[in-house]
């Protein structure tokens, strides 16, 4: 009996020491640094290396299975590998745009907002200019999967009839389905049967940026505020954000200005570039909100990432091990996970 009672005195303090010895989560830092791009601010279309390559007007961004990142550079789609270098994947150089699917620099784009790939590596575009939705293969070929370039109230059903105002920026589920915000403020959803619908409920939000998990929940930001709407065109829930300014914090409490796109890492944090900001934001699914990147300053320092400086971010993906990259106007930034 005397040693059975000693043992469950051990077990319990034993279980008590082990709970006390929990270490708090470490907090993930970053450094800053530019993967390519330059001279600052210098606008131009030059293919190179590193800061030899130079970049028009940076927007949307995404990732192969392989760490090659896809930029959305004026009117043309560039491929940006690993060690820097940039070279043009598709789309004309034309500052004024134009429409025509086509291989490679054949191709025409108008103003393309946002960019997101499949499993299988091919591309899917938002035209804007073109109020369409396009596909770049592996192989460079582009065509037209959805819109017929008119402009107006949304018009669902296959897509050979379906209308999309001016879409604005584009997700993909584990499924195929594709998630694009358009000018009404509206979630359209394009399945890979070729079928066009309007996500319930979205239009009462204004969405801007959106992402997809692996799960197929959707998360969707206005310029101040988040929100995630469950598969199967469920009701919108709200994550954090709220009004216009600039503060970390859980839920209402937290401020964002101007978020311009939203992406997400494998642990289901979401990730978002706070424009006026200046700064790189985080969200947990709790709804807490850190600043990861950034000091509020215009520029390009940089280093330690909470003293780093940003121009304009926009796009921004993150990749297998939890290193993101943003498009800042004419830089491809890389914040390295510590």
């Amino acid at each position: 009996m005397k040693k059975l009672l000693l043992l469950l005195l051990a077990t319990v303090y034993l279980s008590a020491c082990g709970k006390k010895a929990e270490k708090p989560v470490k907090d993930v830092t970053y450094t800053v640094s530019t993967l390519a791009g330059g001279p600052d601010n210098q606008p131009s279309y030059m293919n190179g290396v590193d800061t030899n390559a130079t970049f028009d007007a940076l927007k949307g961004i995404t990732i192969d299975a392989s760490g090659n990142l896809y930029v959305i550079d004026r009117n043309r789609i560039k491929k940006v590998t690993q060690t820097g270098v940039v070279v043009t994947f598709v789309g004309s150089a034309n500052p004024t745009g134009g429409f025509a699917d086509g291989i490679g620099v054949n191709a025409l784009f108008n103003n393309p907002k946002g960019i997101t790939i499949d499993n299988a590596g091919n591309l899917f575009v938002s035209d804007y200019g073109n109020s369409r939705i396009r596909k770049i293969t592996p192989g460079g070929v582009v065509s037209t999967v959805a819109g017929n370039g008119q402009y107006g109230a949304e018009i669902d059903g296959s897509v050979a009839i379906a209308q999309i105002a001016f879409p604005r920026n584009i997700a993909i589920d584990a499924s195929g389905n594709l998630y694009v915000t358009d000018d009404n403020s509206q979630v359209r959803k394009i399945t890979p049967a070729g079928i066009v619908s309007t996500l319930n409920n979205a239009k009462t939000y204004g969405i801007e940026a959106i992402t997809s998990d692996a799960t197929g929940n959707i998360y969707a930001a206005t310029f101040e505020s988040i929100y995630k709407f469950p598969p199967l065109d469920g009701a919108a829930s709200f994550i954090a954000g709220g009004a216009a300014g600039f503060s970390d914090g859980t839920g209402q409490d937290a401020r964002f200005n101007f978020l311009t796109n939203i992406t997400h890492d494998g642990s289901g944090n979401l990730y978002l570039s706070d424009a006026t900001n200046l700064r790189i934001r985080k969200v947990t699914l709790s709804g807490i909100v850190t600043t990861i990147a950034g000091n509020g300053k215009y520029g390009y320092l940089e280093g330690p990432a909470l003293n780093a400086e940003f121009f304009l971010p926009s796009g921004l993906v993150t990749d297998a091990v939890g290193n993101i990259y943003v498009c800042d106007m004419t830089r491809v930034r890389k914040l390295t996970k510590q």
